[in-house]
């Protein structure tokens, strides 16, 4: 099979289409076979099928009802990022796969993949227009019919997998943390009892931290499951910054470190969740004193524009590009697995799920008629 190379045009994977006549000979020429449906119909995945332009000209009964009820039911010569209402493939300058940030993209890397003659098998993160999130684990592999090399996909909905991935790790990663220093201050407090009164603060602020990352993880909780329920009230920008930056001045993330706040903010009125507010403030501004060295120093600042008001984080140092291009994915982290979640654009190794593997692998050959 040939190599697949890159187009001049856009930024990544090739721009050129087939026309609607063009799609719709390709499907004419799967559909004549008449055996397609007996093994994809009854498969619990979405499977496609695209040609060398990445259009979709089949789709199985998962993929369809799917598209009946997303908006797409004619999905016949779409590429799958606008099947599947990816926000940036209205970004990209000529759809799904073109954009600067398609190239981190799990599910065009691994079409790409299989257009090149390889299985591949890679996770992706899709951020839709309507405000929902898609995690996928893609198996693409090589699919000749008659005279022309297509790619066969099975894409396998994991957003439960994922999300339940994230509410572990703060459970066990941060609850225990500090669950753990609770315990440390115990045990000094029973061996030493001349220390109970000077470790009684330290206990007291260990365990007021440790139910209010409980009440976190609850928070957390319900917004996945769409019950979060807020509680609405006007609040001081410059308060909610200072309040942010006391906490993590204190912080073992914040030790040997400064915290400040721009004299230039103004401060404003906001009408807000407080603590969703203060998770989400504390957050950013833990994550900088983290990418920060001893000695550095970490600002914090507050404007209105345009009816807004604005919130800003800054330290030392840039963001790769690459970075930059995935930082708002649920997805995707810097620190490694066991933080966030791991950065999806990685091969799964082919044990996990078996029957797929061999189903890509026999397939192509099932289906490559002489």
């Amino acid at each position: 099979m040939s190599s697949y190379e890159g187009h001049p045009e856009g930024f990544f994977a090739p721009s050129n289409r087939l026309s609607k006549e063009d799609v719709a000979r390709q499907v004419g020429e799967l559909d004549d076979s008449g055996l397609l449906t007996p093994i994809f119909e009854s498969m619990p995945d979405m499977v496609m099928i695209m040609n060398r332009q990445r259009q979709i000209i089949y789709g199985n009964k998962v993929l369809r009802e799917y598209g009946a009820s997303h908006g797409h039911p004619d999905f016949l010569g779409l590429r799958p990022g606008e099947f599947l209402g990816c926000q940036r493939e209205s970004r990209a300058p000529f759809g799904c796969g073109t954009g600067e940030a398609c190239r981190n993209c799990g599910a065009v890397n691994a079409i790409l993949a299989g257009l090149s003659g390889q299985n591949a098998c890679m996770e992706c993160h899709i951020g839709q227009v309507e405000n929902e999130a898609l995690d996928l684990r893609i198996f693409a592999s090589p699919f000749r019919w008659r005279t022309h090399e297509h790619v066969l996909v099975i894409a396998t909905d994991i957003s439960d997998q994922k999300r339940r991935q994230i509410l572990e790790r703060i459970f066990f990663h941060d609850i225990l943390n500090t669950a753990g220093g609770i315990q440390g201050l115990a045990e000094l407090m029973v061996s030493d009892a001349k220390m109970s009164s000077e470790l009684s603060p330290d206990l007291l602020s260990n365990a007021q931290k440790l139910v209010q990352e409980i009440q976190n993880q609850k928070l957390l909780l319900a917004a996945e499951n769409h019950d979060l329920a807020c509680t609405f009230s006007p609040l001081s920008s410059l308060a909610q910054l200072e309040s942010a930056a006391t906490t993590y001045r204190h912080h073992e993330v914040g030790l040997a470190k400064s915290v400040v706040i721009d004299p230039d903010s103004k401060n404003c009125t906001l009408i807000s969740d407080e603590t969703i507010l203060q998770r989400v403030l504390g957050n950013l501004l833990k994550n900088a004193l983290e990418a920060t060295d001893d000695g550095g120093t970490v600002k914090l600042g507050t404007e209105s524009k345009e009816g807004h008001v604005i919130f800003w984080c800054w330290n030392a140092g840039h963001i790769p590009r690459a970075s930059q291009l995935q930082i708002f994915q649920r997805s995707f982290t810097t620190k490694g697995i066991g933080h966030g979640c791991r950065n999806l654009q990685h091969k799964t190794p082919h044990r996990a799920l078996p029957w797929r593997q061999r189903l890509l692998q026999v397939i192509p050959r099932i289906w490559d008629p002489v």
